[in-house]
């Protein structure tokens, strides 16, 4: 299958990491538990095509931008965003356990809406989370106020989260100056650049891993700043980047199981036992690395088969073809609102700061 996806990949291959799509070429190449569809690929295609020509979009509902408050300068906005995604990660409960969840405007958000309905808990309270000051002064203690569940839950890995944000610290005032502006500045403006500069500066952010001899890219959360970057700004200001076609999907839990459920992507007996009986996949293994990067390879057909779909059809003219990013927020959306239908589709988990 990964030869009938047609693409330059010497368009991406430059800079200091392997692009993601590369990566996923020689692990979809090697696989051996983890298989894509190329008749399910298409059937996902088909169905973004029928949202498109109902909508006009993908994005028909409130996203990330709900939780940001209003009045925000800039600056305050592009500290909103990287704080976000520097604890983005990991918020899976261990089965039986109560998922962390924080109460906002009346209604119970859990999961990453559970930690931007904290950081926006903080805000309301008036801790500084839009300013740079907050990486001077936070505590590990004082985080674990921020982000306290309102459930009887907890979010997993708090130290790591907290160790993050002391790594952000160091690192914005070692080599910018403690200035996220410098941090966007020096990409010039270019996207995959700017997913470059973040994964070189911040070890945290530096999802690559090592398969079959060969270090695979996923770089997930660098990508998911800039592509918040860009949302957020709605292509204006901090959000004005080039090349945001570059960007892949954000290799996760919740769109793999989309991928499933449009039979693009296919588990192997073993894999399928072990997810059943929930076991937890270590990462960086076999498992979790082709479970990964096939989804980056599945996402970037579909965009391939949509945009064949969306060019042969005169009422979407004027119509661009969604990013893979794009396909990747409608994929992760349906997920979480399909929820139950999906339920006997398994989600793998692993504990892991870099998702």
């Amino acid at each position: 299958l990964y030869y009938n996806l047609c693409i330059d990949l010497h368009l991406f291959a430059f800079g200091m990491f392997d692009h993601p799509l590369e990566s996923a070429q020689f692990v979809v190449s090697t696989a051996v538990h983890v298989t894509c569809n190329a008749q399910g690929s298409l059937e996902a295609a088909r169905h973004l095509f029928g949202v498109l020509r109902e909508q006009g979009t993908l994005q028909n509902e409130k996203s990330k931008d709900e939780y940001l408050p209003e009045g925000l300068s800039d600056t305050e906005k592009l500290h909103w965003v990287f704080l976000l995604d520097t604890l983005n990660f990991c918020f899976w409960a261990n089965h039986g356990d109560p998922m962390f969840g924080v109460c906002l405007n009346g209604r119970l958000h859990t999961g990453y809406r559970g930690l931007a309905a904290a950081i926006r808990r903080a805000y309301n309270d008036g801790v500084p989370v839009c300013q740079s000051l907050f990486y001077d002064t936070i505590s590990e203690e004082k985080l674990c106020h921020i982000l306290r569940s309102d459930t009887e839950g907890t979010i997993p890995l708090l130290k790591e989260r907290w160790m993050n944000i002391s790594e952000a610290c160091s690192v914005l005032k070692e080599k910018f100056g403690g200035s996220l502006e410098k941090l966007v500045s020096s990409a010039n403006n270019e996207a995959w650049r700017l997913v470059e500069i973040v994964a070189d500066s911040f070890p945290s952010y530096r999802d690559v891993i090592m398969y079959k001899g060969r270090t695979i890219s996923m770089l997930k959360r660098a990508q998911i700043f800039v592509s918040d970057l860009w949302f957020i700004f709605q292509g204006k200001s901090f959000g004005d980047l080039k090349g945001l076609e570059k960007l892949t999907m954000f290799a996760d839990y919740r769109v793999p199981q989309s991928l499933q459920y449009f039979n693009v992507l296919k588990y192997s007996s073993d894999l399928l036992e072990k997810l059943k009986r929930g076991e937890v996949l270590s990462a960086g293994s076999d498992y979790e690395v082709e479970i990964r990067a096939s989804s980056i390879w599945a996402v970037e057909l579909i965009r391939q088969q949509l945009s064949q779909l969306v060019s042969g059809d005169d009422s979407l003219k004027g119509v661009p073809c969604p990013k893979s990013v794009e396909i990747d927020y409608y994929l992760w959306k349906f997920a979480k609102s399909h929820a139950e239908e999906m339920d006997h589709l398994p989600i793998h988990h692993t504990r892991t700061i870099y998702y």
